[in-house]
């Protein structure tokens, strides 16, 4: 079973002490408290408070596009995936293989090594990484535009990239060993270092031989005009402005659920890490880690208007929103757009969707013509 993103600019100058979790409140930038709380379960909203629109888009199996999917982006016109096999382009019309974006792999011209984490796709391009390379491909034609090389400091890795704007992105590198120096850069596409932030994890090297990842030591999203993020070790998520100024935005007031910021030694298995955190004009979603919905097993939900913050189990509640639109499975979104008037979507195993649904393919055909081995079904909604 399958398992399954030049010209320079002036930087405002940001202070070291945006890290320290230590939260301000003024008049115009109120920090929203969430209280999440896991002590009292919810049942989930109901799905017509969310979207207004649910479609359902199953991405084509051929021996092409046939692996593990890690990722996925939605434009007007394509689905772009991350997988095992390479970068694959959909028809976002019908989930129909259009190409393969460069060579995974290859060190010829158009190869690459990785994928940018998020997946970076913006103006149909779509950014790849090649050891001290990110390369620019056309996802409208699969023809590279660009190679920027980008100068890895010793001991450092790009493991997080997202773009501020055209010209300027942010570097979030994984505090693996303990002992980086920075976690977050501000750099130009170009490769020059605006500002450098230190973090909140700052780890204790307990082995000095290991070499231990974690995954999503720091969230990205973006909502509006805004770049919000959030340390896994920090109780706040900020909000990067136009000018790069970042300011708490809202508390999670996770308790002694948030794991320490230091020593590794002391996590324990209940603490709270989330993966994906989507924004929306009246929801604010936070998830467990995980590439699908199915992999999650838990998410608060913060409603913007009753101010109250939901706690969801996955297990138990069937995996997200309460679909009232057409009857069919429940959703829970894993990205967005990121614009406030914005499709959302989920990416879901084939073989969970056949099970959630083995009593309704005459209602939706498509479901007759997909197995448990295909690739995943994209869920896209439309919010209202």
């Amino acid at each position: 079973m399958k398992k399954y993103i030049l010209p320079y600019i002036v930087i405002i100058m940001i202070s070291n002490s945006l890290f320290s979790c230590i939260h301000t409140d003024d008049s115009e930038n109120k920090v929203i408290q969430l209280a999440c709380d896991t002590t009292n379960e919810h049942p989930a909203p109901l799905l017509s408070t969310l979207i207004s629109k649910i479609e359902y888009i199953p991405l084509e199996t051929n021996d092409t596009t046939l692996g593990d999917y890690w990722d996925a982006v939605v434009t007007d016109k394509y689905i772009v995936t991350a997988t095992s096999t390479g970068c694959h382009v959909f028809s976002r019309k019908n989930g129909a293989f259009i190409r393969t974006i460069g060579m995974k792999g290859d060190q010829g011209a158009l190869g690459y090594s990785s994928f940018t984490s998020p997946l970076y796709v913006i103006n149909n391009k779509v950014l790849l990484k090649r050891n001290k390379e990110l390369i620019l491909f056309s996802v409208e034609d699969g023809t590279l535009l660009r190679k920027i090389t980008m100068e890895e400091e010793e001991g450092h890795t790009y493991d997080d990239m997202v773009p501020l704007n055209d010209t300027t992105m942010i570097i979030y590198s994984h505090n693996q060993t303990g002992e980086n120096e920075y976690n977050l850069q501000i750099r130009t596409f170009s490769g020059e270092v605006l500002k450098t932030v230190p973090a909140s994890n700052r780890f204790e090297r307990i082995d000095k031989t290991a070499r231990v990842s974690f995954n999503n030591e720091c969230v990205f999203y973006n909502y509006g005009s805004n770049i919000y993020m959030r340390e896994f070790t920090c109780d706040t998520i900020y909000k990067i402005d136009a000018s790069m100024n970042l300011i708490p935005y809202y508390s999670l007031e996770l308790g002694d659920k948030l794991p320490p910021a230091n020593s590794r030694e002391e996590w324990k298995s209940y603490y709270l890490r989330f993966g994906k955190i989507i924004e929306t004009k009246r929801y604010l979603i936070l998830s467990e880690t995980g590439v699908t919905s199915s992999d999650a097993r838990f998410g608060f939900i913060y409603d913007k208007v009753s101010g109250e913050t939901k706690y969801l189990n996955h297990i138990k509640d069937g995996i997200g929103f309460t679909n009232d639109l057409d009857g069919f499975i429940n959703f829970w979104p894993i990205k967005s757009r990121g614009n406030e008037t914005q499709e959302i979507w989920q990416m879901i195993q084939a073989e969970d969707l056949l099970q959630q649904a083995s009593s309704k393919q005459t209602e939706y055909p498509f479901l007759e013509s997909i197995h448990e081995e295909d690739n995943p079904i994209i869920i896209i909604g439309t919010t209202i």
